[in-house]
């Protein structure tokens, strides 16, 4: 092994090392997220951000290294594939766990998303803007709505 591609391992050990801290705080994040904990949300934001930094800092020190060998990314991976395999099994962990670590992300966006349309909602609700009918059935089978129509449920 060269001294240039320990460097390569070293920026990917460093990004496995990340990615398990990611993986650690989304959980920990999806939680306070489902539990509407906004403590957590608030002290886990920061840790997030610096992680995510971190995690670009690296990438442009990789693409750097890469474009530094003259070599573009396919024939690289072709490369180590062929001749370094564990550098080349390094490399296809972290870009699962970079996948995965993705995935719970946009996860927790979806469920931030759909929180804060739910209190939206309740806000407007409470504001006045919202409008629920709530249908309800009289004896002889007559729907009424809240808002004051009338339906037959059944002609008989």
């Amino acid at each position: 092994m060269t001294a240039d591609l320990k460097v390569f391992i070293d920026l990917l050990k460093h990004d496995l090392e990340t990615l398990a801290l990611l993986e650690r705080l989304l959980s920990e994040e999806r939680m306070a997220l489902e539990s509407r904990d906004l403590r957590a949300l608030q002290t886990l934001t920061p840790e997030k951000n610096t992680l995510l930094d971190t995690m670009a800092e690296n990438t442009r020190q990789r693409i750097a290294w890469l474009d530094s060998t003259g070599m573009g990314k396919s024939r690289f991976l072709e490369l180590i594939k062929a001749k370094a395999a564990s550098v080349h099994a390094l490399y296809t962990r972290a870009e699962s766990e970079l996948v995965r670590i993705k995935q719970m992300n946009e996860v927790n966006g979806r469920i931030l998303i759909r929180t804060q349309q739910v209190n939206e909602r309740l806000m407007d609700i409470i504001r006045g803007k919202g409008h629920l009918t709530a249908d309800l059935y009289a004896a002889n089978g007559q729907k009424t709505s809240s808002d004051g129509s009338a339906h037959s449920l059944a002609l008989a």
